[in-house]
């Protein structure tokens, strides 16, 4: 007669859960859209709900405050997460630069990452979707190229590439490319300065 109630009522806690709302479901992310001036990020979850993506692109430079907009925006592959690069005035240019990497997860920020040098020129996740890849650089003359492979949980940088592209005035005695990691594999480099 036990063994009765307990079958009853599993089977009707099982067809309870199989009607029951995705609400304890991850929700993914199922796209976005950047308006065209680059102001606003709309993210849209696999529930479909949608909401606008926070101004949180703090960095050692900038107030967030003064964030213009965003940019560079992709899609985790397991699509759990979206990031973009918050773009920022630049005195010394006519437009914006991305001066931090920005990592949601669909509810909150989970990681703000911004380089002590140069603008962030692109970024990607990686293909386990637990770590990003960005490049920084200054944009506009012959400057060194960086390459940061950073974990999203923790935020511990777990590799760095850092070259200089050949100067045509001298001759090169070192070549080296960046690793695939860097997904920049065809970038000349004419000194390996550090890679780790």
């Amino acid at each position: 007669m036990l063994w009765d109630g307990i079958c009853r009522l599993s089977f009707w806690g099982l067809i309870a859960l199989m009607l029951a709302p995705d609400c304890c479901q991850a929700r993914n992310i199922q796209s976005f859209t950047l308006s065209d001036d680059g102001q606003h990020l709309t993210i849209v979850l696999s529930d479909k709900t949608s909401f606008s993506a926070p101004r949180d692109g703090s960095n050692n430079f900038v107030p967030v405050e003064q964030q213009e907009g965003f940019r560079d925006v992709f899609v985790s592959p397991n699509r759990q997460l979206i990031g973009w690069t918050a773009t920022f005035p630049n005195l010394s240019m006519s437009y914006p630069v991305s001066l931090s990497l920005v990592i949601h997860d669909g509810v909150r920020v989970v990681r703000t990452l911004s380089n002590e040098w140069g603008i962030i020129s692109s970024w990607h996740f990686s293909p386990d979707s637990r770590s990003v890849v960005y490049r920084t650089e200054f944009p506009h003359g012959l400057s060194p190229v960086e390459f940061r492979r950073v974990r999203i949980a923790d935020g511990k940088t777990s590799a760095i590439f850092s070259c200089y592209p050949p100067d045509p005035k001298q001759q090169v005695l070192k070549w080296s490319h960046p690793p695939k990691w860097t997904r920049a594999s065809d970038l000349p480099c004419a000194w390996d300065a550090s890679t780790r």
